[in-house]
């Protein structure tokens, strides 16, 4: 409701006009009617109804120029969800990796290839590869079929999950807590 707030405020104001809304990838080439729920008392102005709510990136501005002045209001019901970085198809492939890792402490190839959309093994291989001196301290079991972690290996569950985070810079250089 704040955004609508701030929209109701605006409205009328004798130095602004509102010429430009955007939102999220969900709402972007809808009208501003059919992208928000409005829940003031006062009625949708019905020029703000009927303007198209653009993507939130410059490239998604009509004539490809931001306006001059950008006021950025959050609906109180829901956090934001850009934040200036967005995930590309290997992050999504990552993250969700390394939620299963984490969550269910074991991975089955056959079942992540087919959410994933990838060949598991082949397509981290070298992560896997990595987990094996992890497999020597008695960490993880691998078997044909995926691995599982150990009741030790839980302990590490970090560390292990890290062998997937293509983000991290090398050991020496990282600045994150420690695992342990």
């Amino acid at each position: 409701m704040v955004g609508q707030r701030f929209i109701q405020l605006l409205n009328h104001h004798p130095w602004f006009e509102i010429a430009w809304l955007a939102a999220s990838d969900r709402s972007a080439g809808k009208t501003y009617a059919e992208a928000c729920k409005w829940k003031l008392d006062t009625p949708l102005p019905a020029h703000l109804a009927a303007m198209t709510v653009m993507p939130n990136v410059p490239e998604g501005t009509p004539d490809g120029k931001l306006p001059k002045i950008v006021f950025a209001a959050l609906d109180a019901e829901r956090a934001p969800l850009t934040r200036g970085y967005r995930l590309t198809a290997e992050d999504k492939l990552r993250r969700e990796t390394i939620m299963r890792v984490m969550c269910d402490l074991a991975l089955d190839y056959a079942a992540m290839s087919q959410k994933l959309g990838v060949n598991f093994a082949e397509h981290f291989a070298d992560e896997l590869a990595a987990l094996k001196s992890f497999a020597a301290d008695g960490l993880i079991q691998f078997s044909p079929d995926g691995f599982e972690v150990t009741d030790t290996g839980r302990l590490f569950i970090r560390n292990l999950a890290m062998c997937f985070d293509n983000t991290l810079a090398p050991s020496g250089e990282r600045k994150h807590s420690r695992t342990i």
